[in-house]
């Protein structure tokens, strides 16, 4: 039987750990970014809107299925049992199938009776919970073969993408958008299943009491909170659904996917933390160490992504979607402003799930999804799509200042505003070269700010060579 590479807690680790997995999300997600934008030009705003809406619902269904395990407990799970994975993962794989068995059959009856084509694209989105729940991205990404994990994911969906893209081409193919997806998200399971037998791990059916009682006193709050956190998620899209059209809600759609692409890359950064930071728990020093740089690296790719995006919201959405989405120019605006927030609050979380405190992570999502529906309450009705931006800002900011209060209690605290200023003074020059000079034109504006911004950052000292003499972030 071959043998696993292991990797550990040292900082390097945690960039080959974070390159292996981000890479092959952020591959994933730009193809999944291709594959909305797709639906969106041969579906119109209204195709959009209904796919959107239905993926929403999806999402909620999709953690229940899960169980935390590709978020984060899975991936500690399989790091401390990697010795004994074989009896471990079939009883696991055995309890998510039957998860998504039971969470189906209500969704069909559910579906039957709702009589609309929301519910039957739910109706069809939902076979996908099978392959979701025997995938094992968790077992190897705790394993540390974050490569091959990130991999199978840009695979799953480069699948989806050339299968929307032969079949799909008028909104009376609507339908087979979650069939694509479900094509998709089953090569990838395959293909993590087949990588996993070759090192010994055989994903066979198994149930195995004494294996799951125990991890449901973790999955239940973590569960719990996770479907909250998508409360905040995609609670605009609902309430955006309830009171307005669907045209309005493929609008509001096509400005956050820009957004949620970056918003995911940087929780797969925070993913990465997860194993690092539970193995420095006898080391407060290191650990401190490891999540102060971790949030000054985070911040200095943010900010100066979410400011120049701001500057040029507009041009992107009509470049990108076409003139007919110039609306969700506004809202792209003020969504970008929740990206850093989101990347930090992301980072909090793992610093929460290294050391399994899910009851406290459950406390900080109760909070922020209750002023967050709350506010969507009052905000959507009266603004539309610019309240339901307001309100996800808002919301980011409340979990980011929770989250982070709690972790600093467990000994890990952020970084002063003193740490910051190479990139605040780095992105205030990228920004006023892109406003002055480069706003009116996109790919110009992108590549000059990219250019200002890396060359202000080695010009204060924010670039160097770490001990073998490799550039790095000195933040």
């Amino acid at each position: 039987m071959a043998s696993p590479p292991m990797e550990g807690g040292s900082g390097p680790s945690v960039v080959r750990s974070f390159i292996g997995l981000g890479v092959g999300e952020a591959a994933a997600r730009l193809i999944a970014f291709a594959t909305t934008l797709l639906i969106a030009r041969r579906l119109g705003a209204e195709g959009l809107g209904v796919v959107s809406f239905a993926f929403a619902i999806l999402l909620y269904l999709q953690r229940v299925v899960d169980a935390g395990f590709d978020l984060g407990i899975g991936i500690r799970e399989a790091a401390s049992r990697r010795q004994n994975l074989r009896d471990f993962v079939p009883p696991v794989l055995t309890f998510r199938l039957a998860l998504a068995a039971a969470t189906i059959g209500v969704l069909v009856v559910a579906a039957l009776i709702a009589k609309e084509v929301e519910g039957d694209m739910i109706m069809l989105y939902a076979l996908t919970l099978i392959p979701l729940a025997l995938s094992t991205r968790w077992v190897l990404t705790g394993m540390g073969m974050t490569a091959i994990a990130g991999f199978s994911r840009a695979v799953g969906e480069a699948v989806v993408l050339i299968v929307v893209f032969l079949v799909v081409s008028s909104p009376a193919d609507l339908w087979r958008v979650p069939v694509s997806q479900l094509l998709g998200d089953s090569a990838a399971a395959l293909l993590l299943l087949t990588v996993l037998h070759q090192y010994g791990v055989h994903a066979s059916l198994r149930w195995d009491t004494r294996t799951v009682r125990p991890l449901v006193r973790h999955v239940a709050p973590y569960v719990g909170s996770t479907l909250l956190g998508l409360a905040i998620f995609n609670a605009d899209l609902v309430f955006l659904r309830a009171f307005s059209d669907r045209a309005t809600v493929g609008l509001y759609a096509s400005a956050y996917a820009l957004v949620s692409f970056l918003i995911n890359v940087g929780a797969t950064y925070s993913l990465s933390l997860i194993t690092p930071i539970a193995q420095l728990a006898d080391a407060p020093v290191e650990r401190q160490l490891l999540y102060g740089t971790a949030w000054a690296r985070a911040l200095a790719v943010a900010v100066p992504v979410a400011v120049g995006g701001g500057l040029i919201a507009h041009q992107v959405i009509t470049t990108v979607f076409g003139p007919p989405f110039a609306a969700a120019g506004a809202v792209l605006v003020v969504l970008m402003f929740s990206v850093p927030l989101s990347v930090l609050r992301s980072i909090a979380v793992s610093a929460l799930m290294a050391q399994g405190r899910e009851d406290i992570l459950f406390r900080t999502v109760f909070i922020a999804a209750a002023a967050n529906i709350a506010l969507n309450l009052v905000a959507v009705p009266a603004f539309g799509m610019l309240g339901a931006a307001l309100v996800t800002v808002f919301t980011e900011l409340l979990r980011l200042v929770l989250a982070q209060r709690y972790a600093g209690t467990l000994g890990m605290r952020a970084p002063g505003f003193g740490r910051h200023w190479k990139t605040a003074i780095a992105s205030i020059i990228m920004a006023a070269t892109v406003a002055l000079g480069f706003r009116e034109s996109l790919l110009p504006a992108i590549l000059a700010g990219i250019a200002v911004y890396v060359v202000a950052l080695f010009a204060v000292g924010g670039v160097g060579r770490d001990a073998q003499g490799r550039l790095e972030l000195h933040v």
